[in-house]
């Protein structure tokens, strides 16, 4: 998945991905996934400023998610993934998740 795609993604397809990166990830296979930090500065910062343009309208194409680690988490779970580290001071307004298959 490329750098930068799982912020602009709806919730049921950051978890249909998610379902898939499980599906083809050997038992104990890796992914990073970088994903919207909704409740960090810059992420509400952004929310605030995209709320004019996205209230009683589909979201507009590039506008970012409400995505948190701890929901990202529990897809993942759903997913049969483990969290297995998320860091949130590398990219300011996002998440880094490593995420991994049951083994």
């Amino acid at each position: 998945m490329p750098h930068g795609v799982f912020v602009h993604l709806q919730d049921w397809d950051i978890f249909n991905y998610l379902v898939e990166i499980e599906r083809v990830l050997v038992a104990g296979g890796k992914a990073v996934i970088q994903h919207a930090n909704t409740f960090s500065t810059l992420g509400w910062q952004l929310f605030l400023e995209q709320l004019p343009d996205q209230v009683g309208h589909h979201k507009y194409p590039g506008s970012f998610t409400v995505m948190t680690p701890e929901l990202f988490a529990e897809f993942c779970t759903r997913a049969s993934l483990d969290v297995v580290d998320c860091v949130t001071d590398v990219v300011k307004r996002d998440a880094i998740s490593l995420v991994q298959k049951h083994t």
